[in-house]
């Protein structure tokens, strides 16, 4: 399908958020989120595809109204970029001064024509007062995320949901185990037979349980695998049954004779197993986080878009709410991880164009992030440079994510996109890290599971 023709400018814009310091950094998210969701509203309203660039279409098609917001949005996201730019400049060094103007200027004339042409075709006075109105909105959220009260809120909220076990050093055997649920991982993502996916789907929630237990990072019951390897046994088991000769290669989903009521029946248990390996905050005290969340999303896209895809059109007015839900909670609480994996699981629900690319980007980022919390403090480039690539995977899913989520369920997707939002403007004085177990921060204050402090050079 391929991502939409803003992306590597929002890449780019999103890299220099990261390098940036922290308040500079959050506006420049906030651009990036408003410019995304503006460009993508434009596309649905004209009945584009996610891919089409703006630039190459005429916009006389779309209603007044929605050339002034969405010409607004993206007005406004421009506006944030380059009021951040000069207070991101005088708080770091010559050498970080070149690279943020590099960045920004490449990504502004990436998206240049598109937001050009979008604020033209409503003429500029409408969309610049939808851009002040957006500017005062966004405002307000950035001075409620620079107060110590949103801070300790968050933190509560924080606290009170990841609770869990605090971990060690992991032992040879617990290196193992982690192979064995990368081997599952591999094995989810690029088999071409939908039993070794679910198998291996299987293999990644064993594996990462026994990794944890070998550290103490997690409880003796293994919840995970035993929330999921039901799940997955059953949905393995009845699509071999229906099935039957044709088989469950790939190449042959097509072939599957499944009914309508045996795809809304085997639906949710799959979907419900992809929820359990996104890990959602509100699931952290029994759950691990969302570092395996890039499996639940092998099973939607690999198994549950060719095979059961009418049915997931038809849960998405249960799911889509639920998955709402969570996401706000994850960004009220500052939680990168849990945002990424929840995001990825809503968007990976949506069958749609680009809702496989946003789905897989999330993913990545969340694992990227799950792996940026286990680097040692000393080691400050790795994890710049996994705050970058997370930022950089982010973004992308984000715009993909949006766009697809917006052709199905706009008001959703406007939710989503507000949580994002809030996650980004308003998470805190600094953006938060939440280090997993066995985090080697000497300077984090241990909540009931993680420790947890405010970083001017966090995702």
């Amino acid at each position: 399908m391929g991502l939409p023709p803003e992306v590597p400018g929002l890449v780019l814009l999103a890299v220099a958020a990261v390098l940036a310091p922290a308040r500079p950094g959050r506006l420049l998210g906030a651009g990036v989120i408003a410019i995304a969701f503006g460009t993508a509203s434009a596309r649905v309203a004209l009945s584009l595809s996610p891919v089409t660039p703006l630039a190459q279409t005429t916009l006389l098609p779309l209603p007044l109204f929605s050339r002034a917001v969405d010409g607004g949005l993206v007005l406004a996201g421009i506006a944030a970029l380059i009021l951040a730019l000069p207070a991101a400049l005088r708080q770091v060094g010559r050498t970080r001064q070149w690279t943020l103007v590099l960045l920004m200027l490449s990504g502004l004339v990436i998206i240049a024509d598109a937001a050009t042409d979008l604020v033209r075709s409503a003429g500029w006075l409408r969309p610049l007062g939808t851009a002040l109105i957006v500017a005062v909105l966004g405002g307000a959220l950035h001075y409620l995320g620079g107060r110590s009260t949103w801070a300790r809120l968050s933190a509560r909220l924080r606290a009170g949901l990841s609770g869990g076990f605090v971990g060690g050093r992991p032992d040879r055997a617990a290196v193992l185990w982690l192979g064995f649920a990368v081997l599952g991982v591999v094995l989810a993502i690029v088999s071409r037979n939908a039993l070794v996916i679910l198998a291996g789907a299987a293999a990644a929630s064993l594996g990462l349980h026994a990794s944890q237990r070998r550290t103490g990072g997690t409880g003796v019951v293994p919840l995970l695998p035993l929330l999921v390897i039901p799940l997955l046994a059953f949905e393995g088991h009845y699509l071999r049954v229906i099935a039957g000769p044709v088989g469950l290669g790939a190449s042959h989903f097509a072939d599957v004779p499944l009914s309508s009521a045996a795809q809304v029946a085997l639906a949710p248990p799959l979907v419900l197993a992809a929820l359990c390996f996104a890990g959602p905050l509100l699931m952290r005290r029994w759950l691990p986080g969302s570092g395996l969340a890039i499996v639940g999303v092998a099973l939607l896209l690999r198994l549950g878009h060719p095979l059961l895809g009418e049915a997931l059109a038809g849960w998405e007015t249960l799911f889509l709410p639920l998955g709402v839900v969570l996401l706000w909670l994850a960004a009220l609480a500052g939680d990168w991880e849990a945002s990424a994996g929840t995001g990825a699981w809503i968007v990976a629900t949506v069958v749609a164009p680009a809702s496989a690319e946003g789905a897989m980007l999330l993913g990545a980022a969340a694992l990227v992030i799950a792996v940026r919390h286990h680097i040692p403090p000393a080691r400050v480039q790795v994890a710049r440079g996994l705050e970058i690539v997370a930022a950089a995977a982010g973004a992308a899913g984000l715009a993909c994510g949006v766009a697809a989520v917006l052709q199905h369920q706009v008001v959703y997707g406007l939710l989503a996109a507000l949580a994002a939002l809030v996650l980004v403007v308003a998470a805190g004085p600094g953006r938060v890290v939440i280090y997993s177990a066995g985090s080697p921060d000497p300077t984090a204050h241990t909540g009931a599971a993680h420790g947890f402090h405010a970083s001017s050079s966090s995702i």
